[in-house]
């Protein structure tokens, strides 16, 4: 599936999802198979990053924006990875929404000012079942040029 910002190998089965999602950055938004209360999502965005801003302190600004957003956000891990060619930080955290626990994975790179976030969120109950599935889907993204 293309957007503006580049591609990602999605299973026939996730459908995406169209709105105006402009406001949070978003360009690619799926819906993954499921119930929908327990149906995963996986969202793509970008954002301009201030120059001379490196993925670390990026990514420290995008944790604290979670903080700020999900109040019971909690980072639980984040380690060096690689995506679409391009150096990347991917990270766990898990978050309460409606009394369920969500774990969200994240995968965020920076290539020169622009950051690209791949995000997946599902029910922590499925997060064993998913996490493979979600980490083959978001290692598939490739950019396109801006």
């Amino acid at each position: 599936m293309h957007g503006a910002g580049g591609s990602l190998a999605v299973p026939l089965d996730w459908q995406p999802i169209t709105g105006d999602f402009d406001r949070f950055g978003a360009e690619l938004v799926f819906l993954g198979p499921g119930p929908d209360e327990i149906a995963p999502t996986l969202v793509v965005s970008r954002e301009q990053v201030p120059a001379g801003t490196d993925l670390a302190a990026w990514n420290r600004a995008s944790v604290e924006k979670l903080r700020t957003l999900l109040h019971s956000y909690h980072l639980l891990d984040e380690l060096p990875d690689q995506v679409g060619g391009q150096p990347a930080v991917a990270r766990l955290g898990v978050y309460a929404l409606d009394g369920r626990s969500l774990s969200l994975l994240q995968w965020a790179t920076l290539n020169q000012e622009v950051g690209t976030t791949i995000a997946a969120t599902c029910p922590t109950r499925r997060y064993a079942e998913l996490v493979e599935e979600l980490s083959v889907i978001a290692h598939s993204f490739s950019a396109e040029a801006t």
